[in-house]
């Protein structure tokens, strides 16, 4: 699924032996309130969100300057033998709609049309910096963010998957 490396998100379930409550209890019990400006976070807390009727909604406390750090919405369902929390991570909107914007210029200066990208590889006429500056700007972009997100969201998951006592 090529779509997922060009716009970072995941989905997956953990199956817990754990209740419903319990593992409610235990996502609340370190998570701290959601905070918009941190100037240090030296408490040692992992996880800032809120609790919602159905699941949660929750992020790694920033460290440094990851704007691309995985948010998840989750949500907690009652099962055989215990829970299944079905989480989905995403970066934020807004990074999202700044990447889009960001990545369509770039790509509008690769030419007017892929023909035009063409006639450069095929006949060898023509500057290949053209070409080649936006393509390498474009490939740095996609890398930034999946970098960016999946660092964050690989890091997210496995502390999920210890919270909850994934099976």
């Amino acid at each position: 699924m090529i779509l997922k490396y060009l716009i970072p998100f995941d989905r997956f379930t953990i199956d817990s032996s754990l209740s419903a409550q319990e593992a409610s209890r235990r996502l609340q019990a370190v998570m701290k309130p959601k905070t918009y400006f941190r100037l240090f976070s030296t408490d040692g807390g992992e996880l800032e969100g809120v609790m919602t009727p159905r699941g949660f909604r929750v992020n790694r406390i920033p460290r440094g300057r990851n704007s691309f750090n995985a948010q998840v919405i989750g949500e907690i369902d009652p099962a055989p033998g215990g829970c299944r929390i079905r989480v989905h991570m995403r970066m934020l909107v807004v990074i999202y709609a700044f990447m889009a914007v960001w990545l369509c210029g770039v790509a509008s200066f690769m030419g007017l049309s892929p023909q035009t990208l063409q006639n450069l590889i095929t006949t060898g006429r023509g500057d290949i910096t053209f070409a080649a500056v936006p393509t390498g700007m474009l490939c740095f972009g996609v890398a930034l963010t999946n970098f960016g997100f999946w660092t964050s969201a690989n890091r997210l998951k496995a502390s999920l998957q210890t919270l909850f006592q994934a099976r």
